[in-house]
Parts: C-alpha cells; structure tokens; sequence
C-alpha cells in the first residue's frame, strides 16, 4: 500500500531517480486491496492491484533498497522472503541486518554510496560509531558493495 502512495503520489520534479529505502522483515501480499486504497489513500481503483507489479514499477520511478532486520521469522521463512524482494529489486538492493539499531547507519552509508560519496558517509560513521558498529555496516551493504 506504502509502495502505491509513492508510486502514484509522491512528485519529485527536480530529481531524475530518488533514492528510496524501505525497511522492513515482510514478505510480500499476493494483492493491494482496493477496498483498503480508497479507505486509506482516497483513490477508487476497479480492481485489486498486483503487489509485484506495483513494486516493479515503483524500481522504475525510485532508486529502491530494502534493509530488512532478521528479528521475526526462522532462518527458512526469512530466506523465502529475502528471495522475494531479490526477485524484484535484485539481490544487491535487499540487505540483510542483524541488529535494526543499525538501521539509520545503513541508510546514511546507501545515501552515501548512491551521491557517489560513500568514503565521506563512512568518515561520519567511524565518527559517531564504534569500529565493530561500522564493520556490521559495511557487513550489511556488501552486495551492494561487491566485496569493497
């Protein structure tokens, strides 16, 4: 639902692909009732939406991420749903996190990484945080990465 709203109403004029992270541990519903879009969005739709097709599409409008915290699910139901999200966005835009504290440490070496800025975004986090909390950060961004 989240993924529709932007898709559809969020404008960004002046900037060619924004950058989008999203987190979350979800696996992905079948549909987005429309039921729900007019209740919450306003929007009347004919028919339920493909949930896949609209995150497809919303990679096609944002530079999207996904940083996903480990937290909720088994080993194999996590696996499953970390699958999902690689189908759609590419293995190297799903990340997986150990601790969801380091969520906003995350966010800000991705923004780095995506301003082609990344040795600057790292100097702010050594400065704010522990050698081994910036290890868990390089950890978590290693298939964007490439091994770097």
């Amino acid at each position: 639902l989240g993924a529709y709203f932007l898709l559809n109403h969020c404008k960004t004029p002046n900037v060619k692909k924004p950058l989008l992270i999203i987190t979350g541990d979800e696996g992905l519903y079948n549909s987005i009732n429309n039921g729900w879009v007019k209740q919450l969005i306003g929007d009347t739709l004919k028919t339920d939406l493909n949930t896949k097709t609209v995150i497809k599409e919303l990679a096609q409008k944002f530079d999207t991420y996904i940083l996903r915290p480990e937290e909720s699910y088994s080993a194999g139901e996590y696996r499953i749903i970390h699958e999902q999200w690689s189908n759609l966005l590419g293995a190297q835009r799903v990340m997986k996190m150990r601790d969801p504290k380091r969520i906003i440490d995350c966010s800000i070496a991705i923004s780095s990484y995506y301003a082609n800025n990344l040795e600057e975004g790292l100097g702010m986090l050594k400065r704010r945080q522990t050698p081994e909390q910036v290890k868990e950060v390089l950890d978590v961004l290693h298939p964007l990465l490439g091994g770097k």
